[in-house]
Parts: structure tokens; C-alpha cells; sequence
């Protein structure tokens, strides 16, 4: 013990005679010294051994961050699984892209895998099979990731080398063998499945019959193996295989539907057929029973002797049990009552005592079986970012929430939430004004008749001016640079001037065909517009509404941003196709293009310029986002750490800071010189928050580390265990106004 002070005494004297080195050397300074050990003589030294004891817990070899936020799913919940000895739950969603693991008896979130999608567990619940999202429709790369199911570490990639293609695979009930089975959904080009069989013990390829199903795929095994459904991909039929040879045994007719799963010993099986149920004698081939109703999901208990079923929308979403001998609900309505969406995934516990089910709502609810009473419920997450706004002096934040209904102002130096100013719709727009004073925020969609901008007082929190009502959704808005004047884009492509003393409308006029964005240029006299749906971006004259010049991309692009250069003589566009990025930099007097440049869009999606215009950000659906130079279009700096799709990108006024926010409900601020992320912020449904730094010191609100656990040895613990390690708000802002200081000198 006597050893290891000392070894942390000369590390911690090395590195302050570095820093004091750094200073003295022609006032050089490392950056990544720097950000990790903030010069602030009071808390160097408590930082530093506050550090050892976070690198003497972190000992993951996945790279996580120390701080795991409890966290709900942010999509609609797709699929669920209990593993074999029922203490885990497995829910994953199409919509944000992840797979997350739960602990059933605690109801904490032990896992998040971002960017998967969840496909089976191998048979002892060792290994999670996972594909990889493209989209929200399905489609894959065709590669199927084999994870550790602890540790959600990669263990194997089975790539698949196709494109246009839904994945779907088997798994033998002893985990031998892999089937998988990829569906061609190019409308241009239909093709027959093409069907590969692994051996998971060395995940090579073996052939087999299976190639010769002559327009049938495989869909299941039976529980011992035996047998086989292969369903066509023509018609409802399927046929009943021996697993072994390929030999078929029988053929199901058509009106049978589309198979569902077997019960748990293979003697029956259940398929689906427009409204109804049909249970199968798998040794017969002859129909027991039919169900009539229209079910999402289907589920069979562990013994046979029913199955749950869901039904319903708007509001009354429900469960149902019900009895295969007489095919008579067992648990009335008024049971399994709590989703509030659609319930789209269902399964049994292994013992049959538990129902797991996954919902639009974004949760996953865990339900006795016998009585339909809800016992855990794991929440999504609504609190969206799809709006963010930094004030003129870089010293707070907005971000607007469509799901919550509100708008956050943060203290960027400090991490503290200042206010919340909540809304009667969702927030689609924010903005601060040209001296920082005064908020402004849009609401509404086309849907509902919430569609108007609001006034707010920085300090006070309190609304002061309420703008007339929007026929359609606002689109842009933006503060004339006196901020006298506000102009709005709307979805419908009218432009619309108000003032912002009265609130009220000046004028109104119709500027293009569809969602119109909207830039001032640096007085305030003229507007550039742009839309994508024509294609065009047209300059006015703010004094008579007058078009000034139009200018126009090729039909086929998409205009994602306009922006003034500098000068006003100039400016730049970004669209693009489903292959190529465009970045054209056009001359007003003339209407001429100067430069363009083109790249890959490396699934690129434009989100903004720097403030100069010298420089902007495009985004990868798996969320990384890289900084490119606008006149050469090569990548200055690239930006990892979110794990959902980019929905906002913003400069900080003196171009040193960029943050971000994503789909997966954080705010990040980064440094752009070194390209680290500096703090994470956090807000949660109830209320509470917390901002946190990559290496895991935090400040929260009086609550907010009930939503956060901590790494200790690859396993999760309680914060509230290691608060007193943890909860340092003192380095946290630290951390936030060193990088402050640091770009302003």
C-alpha cells in the first residue's frame, strides 16, 4: 500500500512539473494535459487521485464510458426474449438501433449495444445474434454479429457480402447450426432467397439440402430439432421438413397463413391468417382449432396449454390469454392494462410465471401470468433533442424536445440546468436573439393547432410575447441581426415577417413550394431561402419582399443549407442524391457557380456551416460526425461518441466548441482543436438531469444520479454507491470553463 502512494505521489509531482514546463516553454501548452487536469491549483491534486480511483475501477476492455445512464429504449420497442434461467430480459427496436439487456430483479438497465438490432439467443443464453440497421424498415448490410451476452462484446461477424436484403435467420434448438435466410426487397429486382447454414462451433459455412427448397425458406426448428417449417415465399402455404435428410413429411395448404412458432414441445404449432388463429397437430398436419381476431403479437406458454396474444390501438392496448382447448379467453380485459401504443412484441418467461412485453410506447412491462397485474416497468426515453441553439457568448445552451414538450436552457460553463420552459406541443425550433437576451422557440405540426413562436426571458424564465398562430408547421425561424425582426420558413413555403416589439405580423408571402429555410445576411437586408422540394434557393429584398435572383440545383438533388459567406457577395449551398454530397459555392452579382466540390456522402447527412462558412459538418447514421473544409471538402476533424443518429450541430461563436445533439437523448460539447468530447448533458422524463465527463465525474439534480450507474469491474453499479468518488461538480466545471479560457486567450 505504502508502494502504491508513492508511485501516485511521483506520477502526480511528474505531471505538475509538466504542466509547469508546458507554461514556461514558450507558453505551449498540451491540449490533452490540459483538458485532464484543469489548472486550478485548489483541485488539481483531489482531481488527480479522484482519477486513479476512476482508472482503478474502470476496467472494462469494451472502451465504455465509466458513467451508464439508465436509460429506456427512444424507439418503438420491437422484440423482447427472457434468457434461459428468466433473469434477463432482451428487448431491442428498429427505431433507435439498440439492443438492451435488463436485470429482472431490479429493473436496471445492464447493457446498451447501439447500433444492433436483436435476431435470438443461442440456447444457453451465452451469445446474442444481431444484425445491423440500415433504416427503419429492416434493412440490414446482410451481416450478422455474434456479442457476448455479458459483455456485449463482439465475438465473431458473419459478413454477408449483399445488398437490398432482409435478414432473417433459424437456430438449431442445440445451437449448432445458424440458418440464415436473405429475402431480396429490391422492387426492381426479385430473386429467391439465398440461404446459408453455419456450423456455430467453428461459424463456417456447410452446404447442405437446404439450397433445393424450390421457392420455400426455412423458419423454424422444432424444440427436439427434428423437424423443420420452411413457409413459401409466394403464397401461405408451408411444409414440414425432416431436419435431417430435407425430407419432406407434409405440406400445409395455403389458407393456413403464415407460421407463428412451436409450442413447447413440438407437438402443435400455431400459423396466421388474415383474422385468426390456426392451431396445428404437427404429427397430423390437421387443424385443432381456430381462433378468430386481429393479433400483433403471439405467444405460446411454456407447457402448451394457452397462448398470449396482443391486441388493440389508441390507448386501450391489451394482452390476452387465451385457452387452446377451448379457445376462450382466460384473462378478461380489465387485465395487463398499462401500455399506452401499440404492443408489438410478447413472450413467456422459461418458468411461465412472467409475460414480457415491447410497445410503441417505448417501454418494455414485465406482467404476472396468472393475474395480468403489471410487476416492473422499463421506460423509454422521451426526453428528444431535435433542436439546439448556442447564445452569442458561448455561456448557455437550448435544446427543444418535441416528445416532452419543452425547451432546456443549460449553463455551458458550469453544466447546471438553469430552466425549463414547457410548451403546449412539441418544440421543433429554438433560437437566441442577436444580445442574447431573449429566447425564442417554435412549436407545433402540421397535426395539431399549436403552431406559433414564442418570447422568453433569459433570466426570468418567463414568456413575454406570443406570436399569432401559423397556418403550417414552422420550419426555420431566425432573429434579423438587430433582432428587431423575426422571419420564419414554413412547411407549406410561405415566409413570414413579424415584428418582435408587437408580435405582430408584418407580412406574408409565398416563397416556394414547400418546408422553406430561411438566413439573413450580416445587415439584415436581404433573405436567402431554399427548399428541397423545388430544388431552388431565391434571395430577397427585406424592405419589399421583392425576389431578387433565383438560383437552381439539378431536380434530382436535395438542398439540405444555404449560407451568407462572410462577405454577402457570396454564399454556399449543400444538397445532395442517394450517392453523391454537393458543396457549391455561388457568386450573387453574377448567379454563377465558382467551386464545387463532391465526395461520397459516407452516409452523409448535411447539417450545418460554421459561421464563417469556411467549414461544415455532415453525419453517419451511426452517429459519428466529421468537420470538412467547404472549399476542398476534406475531413478536418472527425467526432465519435453518440449512439443514435445526429439530429443537431451548432459552432460556438468563436468556432473553438461545436455540440451536438442525437437521438440517443444526450447533448455533448466537444473541443474542436483536440477533438475530445468535454461533458455530456442529460435530461430525463421526470424532470431530473445530470452532465457528465467521459472519465465519470458528474453533477446532477437533487435525484438525477438515481438515473445513472457506474462500471466496476464490467459490472453495474449502483451511483449511489460511489457518490462520494463521483458527484464533483467542481471538476465539472472546471473541465467546461478551462476549455472556455483556453479558446479565449
Amino acid at each position: 500500500m505504502k508502494n502504491e502512494s508513492k508511485i501516485l505521489i511521483i506520477i502526480l509531482l511528474a505531471n505538475i512539473i509538466m504542466l509547469i514546463g508546458c507554461n514556461q516553454k514558450d507558453n505551449i501548452k498540451d491540449d490533452s494535459t490540459q483538458i485532464l487536469n484543469p489548472i486550478q491549483s485548489n483541485i488539481i491534486q483531489e482531481e488527480y487521485f479522484q482519477v486513479q480511483a476512476v482508472n482503478h475501477i474502470q476496467t472494462s476492455a469494451s472502451g465504455e464510458g465509466i458513467i451508464f445512464p439508465q436509460q429506456g429504449h427512444t424507439g418503438f420497442v420491437n422484440s423482447v426474449a427472457f434468457s434461459p434461467d428468466g433473469s434477463k430480459i432482451f428487448s431491442s427496436s428498429l427505431n433507435d438501433r439498440t439492443i438492451r439487456i435488463w436485470d429482472v430483479a431490479t429493473g436496471r438497465l445492464i447493457r446498451n449495444i447501439p447500433r444492433l438490432v436483436f435476431k435470438a439467443l443461442t440456447h444457453d443464453g451465452s451469445q446474442i445474434i444481431a444484425g445491423i440497421m440500415v433504416n427503419n424498415q429492416n434493412i440490414t448490410d446482410s451481416t450478422i454479429k455474434i456479442l457476448d451476452s455479458v459483455t456485449g462484446e463482439e465475438i465473431k461477424t458473419i459478413p454477408g457480402n449483399l445488398t437490398h436484403c432482409r435478414v432473417d435467420i433459424v437456430l438449431s434448438p442445440d445451437g449448432r447450426q445458424l440458418i440464415t435466410i436473405y429475402h431480396n426487397i429490391n422492387p426492381h429486382h426479385r430473386s429467391a432467397p439465398i440461404i446459408k447454414i453455419w456450423n456455430t462451433a467453428t461459424w463456417e459455412q456447410v452446404n447442405n439440402f437446404l439450397y433445393e427448397l424450390d421457392g420455400f425458406f426455412p423458419m423454424a426448428f422444432s424444440p427436439d430439432g427434428k423437424l423443420l417449417i420452411a413457409g413459401s415465399r409466394d403464397n401461405g402455404g408451408f411444409k414440414i421438413l425432416d431436419a435431417v435428410t430435407g425430407h419432406e413429411i407434409r405440406t400445409i395448404p395455403e389458407n393456413a397463413g403464415r407460421f407463428v412458432s412451436f409450442n413447447y414441445d413440438g407437438s402443435q404449432f400455431i400459423s396466421r391468417a388474415n383474422n385468426e388463429l390456426k392451431i396445428w397437430d404437427t404429427n397430423t398436419g390437421s387443424e385443432i382449432i381456430s381462433i378468430h381476431g386481429n393479433y400483433n403479437s403471439i405467444a405460446f406458454n411454456p407447457d402448451g396449454s394457452h397462448i398470449a396474444v396482443t391486441s388493440g390501438r389508441f390507448g386501450r392496448e391489451l394482452i390476452r390469454l387465451i385457452d387452446l382447448t377451448t379457445g376462450r379467453e382466460i384473462r378478461t380485459a380489465s387485465n395487463f392494462l398499462g401500455h399506452t401504443s401499440e404492443i408489438d412484441c410478447i413472450a413467456f418467461s422459461p418458468d411461465g410465471r412472467y409475460i414480457v412485453s415491447g410497445s410503441k410506447d417505448l417501454s418494455v412491462r414485465i406482467w404476472d401470468a396468472s393475474t395480468g397485474e403489471e410487476i416492473r416497468n422499463f421506460p423509454g426515453n422521451n426526453a428528444d433533442v431535435n433542436s439546439l441553439a448556442i447564445s452569442p457568448d458561448g455561456r448557455s445552451i437550448i435544446t427543444g424536445s418535441h416528445f416532452n414538450r419543452n425547451a432546456i436552457i443549460w449553463n455551458i460553463a458550469t453544466g447546471n440546468k438553469i430552466q425549463n420552459l414547457e410548451h403546449a406541443a412539441g418544440v421543433n425550433y429554438v433560437s437566441f436573439s442577436p444580445d442574447g437576451k431573449h429566447i425564442l422557440t417554435g412549436t407545433g405540426a402540421a397535426h395539431n393547432h399549436n403552431r406559433i413562436i414564442k418570447l422568453w426571458d433569459i433570466i426570468s424564465g418567463q414568456e413575454f410575447r406570443t406570436l399569432s398562430e401559423h397556418g403550417a408547421s414552422i420550419f426555420s425561424i431566425q432573429f434579423c441581426p438587430d433582432g428587431r425582426y423575426l422571419v420564419s420558413g414554413l412547411s407549406n413555403g410561405l415566409i413570414k415577417h413579424s415584428d418582435v416589439i408587437s408580435g405582430q405580423d408584418i407580412r406574408e408571402f409565398p416563397g416556394h413550394n414547400g418546408n422553406s429555410f430561411v438566413i439573413f445576411n450580416s445587415d439584415g437586408k436581404q433573405i436567402l431561402s431554399s427548399s428541397s422540394i423545388d430544388s431552388s434557393i431565391k434571395l430577397w429584398d427585406v424592405a419589399t419582399d421583392q425576389k431578387i435572383k433565383i438560383f437552381t440545383v439539378p431536380e434530382r438533388e436535395r438542398i439540405h443549407a444555404v449560407s451568407f459567406t462572410s462577405c454577402d457577395r457570396r454564399f454556399l449551398t449543400s444538397s445532395s442524391t442517394n450517392h453523391e454530397t454537393f458543396i457549391r459555392l455561388w457568386e450573387i452579382s453574377t448567379g454563377n457557380i465558382i467551386r464545387t466540390v463532391t465526395f461520397s456522402p459516407w452516409g452523409n447527412v448535411f447539417i450545418t456551416f460554421n459561421n464563417d462558412a469556411s467549414q461544415f459538418v455532415t453525419s453517419s447514421p451511426d452517429g459519428t460526425f466529421r468537420i470538412l473544409d467547404a472549399v476542398t471538402g476534406l475531413r478536418i476533424k472527425t467526432f465519435s461518441g453518440h449512439t443514435g443518429r445526429i439530429t443537431s450541430v451548432v459552432f460556438s461563436s468563436d468556432g473553438r466548441q461545436i455540440i451536438s445533439s442525437s437521438d440517443d437523448r444526450s447533448i455533448r460539447v466537444w473541443d474542436i482543436l483536440s477533438g475530445r468530447e468535454i461533458a455530456q448533458f442529460m435530461s430525463f422524463n421526470d424532470g431530473e438531469w445530470a452532465v457528465f465527463t467521459p472519465d465519470g465525474f458528474y453533477n446532477a439534480s437533487l435525484n438525477g444520479h438515481s438515473h445513472l450507474d457506474v462500471l466496476v469491474d464490467g459490472n453495474l453499479r449502483d451511483m449511489e454507491e460511489y457518490r462520494s468518488v463521483f458527484f464533483r461538480p467542481d471538476i465539472v466545471e472546471a473541465r467546461l470553463q478551462y476549455v472556455n479560457r483556453r479558446n479565449n486567450q
